[in-house]
């Protein structure tokens, strides 16, 4: 009876010890996959974005977090494309810091890409004026 006792303590014991190292690497994951993530929004890159905000919900990073991320995710693209607008005519598109752009809001963009496609020069005229009134906020 006492063997069984103690058994049975030892059963439950390397339970716990397994929940607890359990816990510890799912709360270790979910650290990595939130400097993954911030990494990735810092670095612009739609793809490598993408699939570091599914690691992140699939760790469990913060809704919140989450969310920046894919605003962040959809803002790059939106940039993208409208870089593909405009630099193949517009010389000074060549000289812009794309990443400047992620302060601008998605209305923005939407209609920059909008008027780029119409008029690639009037996008880009418009573009500095919104990117400068950006940088006296």
């Amino acid at each position: 009876e006492e063997e069984e006792e103690e058994a049975a303590r030892r059963r439950q014991e390397e339970e716990a010890e397994a929940e607890r190292r359990r816990t510890e690497e799912e709360a270790e994951r979910k650290r990595a996959a939130e400097v993954a993530l911030r990494v990735a929004i810092a670095e612009g890159e739609a793809e490598g974005l993408a699939q570091t905000l599914q690691e992140a919900r699939d760790s469990g990073v913060e809704a919140q977090a989450v969310w920046y991320g894919e605003v962040a995710r959809r803002r790059t693209i939106a940039i993208a494309e409208l870089r593909g607008l405009l630099s193949p005519g517009v010389e000074v598109a060549e000289k812009l810091e794309w990443k400047r752009l992620r302060r601008l809001k998605m209305s923005d963009l939407r209609e920059l890409i909008g008027k780029a496609r119409d008029d690639p020069r009037s996008a880009m005229q418009v573009l500095d004026g919104r990117l400068a009134s950006c940088e006296n906020r």
